[in-house]
């Protein structure tokens, strides 16, 4: 009995000093982990802009969305031009963000994937520009955003093995040009 005291004494000193190191080591990290997060966010709203300006203190939450947290608008000298979307997708790795911009009649302008476990090789092919270029232009009634990479009538090269990213990374591009054409006129 003594024994068993002695060890689950050790035991319980191990795991009190584990966690308080844990604690410490994320209330160090979380400040600067947050303000990495806010510099992506303000560089992917740059690079998404189109003839237009969005500003990030403008950000709009939504609430009860499966696919769309947030948005905020695109204006050039008080005309709307357009929303950029924070989306979330299900990818191969797990969850994925991706910031796309849109026209008023939900045609993408650009889009980035941000946070990401895709597989190295394949699925980490989705954060190259050339990636999304093939969903740029579509979105629009004319123009449907393909769900498959067989519509694309672009070399599909880059997504070959990566049928689950291109898939993650396509549907949630359609539901937020859905989202665009579905109430945000």
């Amino acid at each position: 009995m003594n024994k068993i005291v002695r060890i689950s004494i050790k035991l319980l000193i191990i795991c009190v000093a584990a966690a308080l190191a844990l604690s410490v080591v994320n209330a160090l990290t979380a400040p600067e982990i947050k303000k990495l997060e806010v510099e992506a966010k303000i560089t992917a709203l740059g690079k998404l802009v189109n003839n237009g300006k969005a500003d990030p203190e403008s950000e709009i939450i939504v609430e009860g969305n499966d696919y769309v947290s947030s948005y905020f608008t695109i204006n050039n000298n008080g005309e709307k031009l357009g929303y950029i979307l924070y989306l979330k997708a299900k990818g191969y790795g797990g969850m994925m963000t991706v910031m796309a911009s849109y026209k008023l009649d939900g045609e993408l302008i650009n889009a980035v994937l941000m946070n990401n476990s895709e597989t190295p090789g394949f699925g980490k092919k989705a954060e190259k520009q050339e990636y999304m270029e093939k969903f740029i232009g579509r979105g629009s009634d004319l123009k449907p955003l393909p769900l498959f990479s067989y519509e694309v009538e672009e070399d599909v090269d880059t997504v070959t093995g990566a049928t689950i990213t291109f898939m993650g990374v396509s549907s949630v591009l359609k539901n937020g040009s859905d989202f665009i054409k579905g109430g945000l006129k």
